[in-house]
């Protein structure tokens, strides 16, 4: 079954998660993939115009920072969030404590 160009970027941007620092040449990416130098070529670019590939020389893409800052924002707001309910819980039980004296 074909896959849509949506999954295909994706299945790229996983490939190369395992490939940050030294990315992996266009032809490799197709053998792992299965898919055809046409599309693969097309995503590549789609994926470095959206800032999440960056093209090395000699045909070599790796992912950007991009990546990673999502995940360290993801991060930052469950910390964030986690520290918000755990001041509303102890608002809570404070209250919860006033209610029952």
């Amino acid at each position: 079954m074909a896959r849509s160009q949506l999954e295909r970027g994706l299945a790229i941007v996983e490939l190369l998660f395992g490939h940050v620092l030294d990315g992996l040449e266009n032809k490799e990416i197709c053998r792992r993939l299965e898919e055809s130098p046409v599309n693969i070529c097309r995503d590549l670019d789609i994926l470095k115009a959206a800032g999440w590939l960056q093209q090395l020389g000699k045909g070599r893409w790796k992912l950007t920072e991009k990546p990673a800052a999502l995940m360290k924002a993801y991060e930052v707001y469950k910390n964030n969030w986690h520290e918000r309910m755990e001041l509303y819980d102890a608002r809570a039980n404070a209250r919860a404590r006033q209610m029952i004296r």
